[in-house]
C-alpha cells in the first residue's frame, strides 16, 4: 500500500512540474488542478485497503473464542464418574453372591463318609502284628514268634529253603509259638495266615541260618555253610598255601590229610585237576606272550607245564599268571556231604573232593572272598 502511495505522489509531482514549465498557461495550471485534488480520492481508498487490516486484529477475538474452550473443562466436572464408581461398589455386592458358599455346596464331602468302607474291612482278614524273637541264627536253634490277627482263623506255616511246607499248624488267634529252626540249610521262612470268609492275608518272617548246626560236634570255620554240609567231620587244620592266579584259571598248593597235592583250575569250564607235589625239571615248553603275564611259582611249574587240562596242557587252557604267587595260612574242612571237602583260598571258599584226587570234577564255589 505505501508504495501505491509512493507512485500516487510521484506522478503529482510530475504533472506540477510540467504545469510550472508551461508559458503563459497560469490560469490553466491552477484549473488543472482540482482535476489532480481529485487523487485525495484514491488516498482514502488506499487506506480504506489498510482498514482490513484491523481485521487482523480480531486474532484476538480467537483467544477470546479459547476462553470460553477452557469454561468447557468444567464439562469434566459434568463427568459424575464418581457416579460409575457407584455402581463399582455394587460390584461387591456380586462378590456376597460368591459367598452364597458354593463352596460349602462341595458339602458331597460328607460322600468322603464312605471311609465308612473301614466298616467293611472288618469282613476282611487283617493280621495286626507278627513278630520274631531273631532273624539270623544257627541250623536248630530255638526262637519265639508272637502274631496277632482279626480273623476268623488262622495258620501257620514252617518253609524250608528250597520253598517246601515241611510242617503247618491251626494256631489262636493273638498267640506265640516256640520252635526250633531246621538242623540243616541257610534260611527258613515261617508265613502266618489269616482267614475270614472266602479271603484270605499272608504275613511272613525269614530267619537266616548262618554257622555251625545245633548239635554239631565241632564248628565251622565260616559261616555261610551249605545246606547240604551238615556238621564238620573234623576240627578245623591251618596248613600253608601256596596261590597264584593266571588269566583263565588260578593253581595252588597245600598240605592235606598227610600228602602235599598241587591243585589247578580252569575258569573256562569250570573244572579242576590235582597232583602230587613234584619238582619241574627241564626247558619251559613255552614263554609269557605279555608284559604284564608272569611264569608259574617254581612249586607250581611242573604241573603247569607236564600236566593236562581238559583240552591241553595246563599252560594253554588258563595261560600265563597274572600276579606273582601268594603264601598264607589256610582253613579246610571236611562236611557230611560225600566227604567234601572245603578250603579257604585269597579269592574265596571252595568244596573240592576229600582229598584232592579227582581228575577233571566240578569246581564249587561256597563263599566269595569279603
Amino acid at each position: 500500500m505505501r508504495i501505491l502511495r509512493g507512485f500516487g505522489l510521484f506522478i503529482c509531482l510530475i504533472m506540477l512540474t510540467t504545469a510550472c514549465t508551461l508559458p503563459g498557461t497560469t490560469a490553466q495550471v491552477v484549473g488543472d488542478l482540482p482535476t489532480e485534488a481529485q487523487f485525495p480520492t484514491e488516498t482514502p481508498t488506499e487506506p480504506a485497503t489498510e482498514t482490513p487490516m484491523p481485521s487482523d486484529t480480531p486474532i484476538p477475538t480467537e483467544t477470546t473464542t479459547a476462553t470460553p474452550t477452557n469454561t468447557a473443562t468444567p464439562t469434566n466436572t459434568d463427568l459424575p464418574t464418581s457416579t460409575f464408581t457407584a455402581t463399582l461398589t455394587r460390584m461387591p455386592s456380586a462378590t456376597p453372591t460368591s459367598t452364597q458358599t458354593f463352596t460349602p455346596s462341595p458339602s458331597p464331602t460328607p460322600l468322603a463318609s464312605p471311609t465308612a468302607i473301614p466298616t467293611r474291612t472288618p469282613n476282611a482278614p487283617i493280621i495286626n502284628s507278627f513278630q520274631s524273637s531273631t532273624t539270623s541264627t544257627e541250623p536248630g536253634a530255638q526262637i519265639t514268634l508272637r502274631w496277632s490277627v482279626s480273623a476268623t482263623s488262622a495258620r501257620l506255616e514252617v518253609v524250608n529253603s528250597g520253598g517246601t511246607v515241611i510242617e503247618q499248624r491251626d494256631v489262636q488267634l493273638v498267640g506265640s509259638y516256640i520252635t526250633n529252626t531246621p538242623n540243616s540249610g541257610n534260611v527258613v521262612t515261617y508265613r502266618l495266615i489269616a482267614l475270614r470268609n472266602n479271603g484270605e492275608v499272608r504275613s511272613i518272617i525269614t530267619v537266616d541260618l548262618a554257622g555251625t548246626p545245633v548239635g554239631c560236634v565241632s564248628e565251622w570255620f565260616f559261616a555261610s555253610v551249605p545246606l547240604s554240609a551238615g556238621c564238620p567231620q573234623n576240627d578245623v587244620e591251618n596248613p600253608s598255601l601256596i596261590f597264584q592266579q593266571f588269566r583263565n584259571g588260578f593253581m595252588f598248593r597245600m598240605s592235606l590229610a598227610g600228602s602235599v597235592r598241587v591243585c589247578a583250575v580252569q575258569n573256562d569250564r569250570n573244572l579242576y585237576s590235582c597232583y602230587d607235589a613234584l619238582a619241574f625239571t627241564g626247558t619251559p615248553p613255552a614263554t609269557p606272550n605279555a608284559a604284564d603275564e608272569q611264569v608259574p611259582d617254581p612249586l607250581l611249574a611242573q604241573v603247569f607245564y607236564n600236566e593236562l587240562a581238559t583240552g591241553g596242557f595246563w599252560y594253554d587252557i588258563i595261560d600265563f599268571a597274572t600276579a606273582t604267587s601268594v603264601t598264607s595260612e589256610t582253613s579246610w574242612q571236611i562236611g557230611e556231604d560225600d566227604d567234601r571237602v572245603y578250603i579257604q583260598l585269597p579269592i574265596g571258599i571252595y568244596a573240592f573232593d576229600e582229598n584232592l584226587t579227582s581228575r577233571g570234577a566240578a569246581i564249587s564255589l561256597v563263599s566269595a572272598a569279603p
